[in-house]
């Protein structure tokens, strides 16, 4: 639903390449903690902090693929639309201006009298 909120904004390749970076770092950071969780999580098997390791190991597991969904829908529901119009934007302008520089003719100069 994250992407559906942007769809008809546009984004800069800025940006995207900003929240990418930040998703990468967030995904590191969560293998991270999910390694770390599930190290102490056996170093601390007989005590009660090994249910904390185990849900804090089992929340940075499914936040990766959550993290990477994420990355994907902003791709391909967000950036790439907004880069394909303003690519069709742009031609169409190149277009226009040559069409304007090839005519005989320019819009209002012949009048119909009928």
């Amino acid at each position: 639903m994250l992407a559906r909120a942007f769809v008809g904004q546009s984004m800069s390749s800025t940006a995207y390449n900003a929240m990418t970076m930040a998703l990468g770092a967030t995904v590191l950071i969560a293998l991270g903690v999910a390694l770390y969780s599930f190290v102490f999580m056996l170093v601390r098997w007989k005590t009660p902090m090994r249910r904390r390791h185990a849900i804090r190991l089992i929340l940075a597991i499914i936040a990766v693929p959550c993290l990477a969904g994420i990355q994907y829908s902003v791709l391909f529901f967000v950036f790439l639309p907004a880069l394909g119009r303003q690519q069709m934007a742009e031609i169409n302008a190149m277009r226009a201006e040559q069409l304007a520089t090839t005519s005989v003719t320019q819009v209002g100069d012949i009048t119909h009298t009928g």
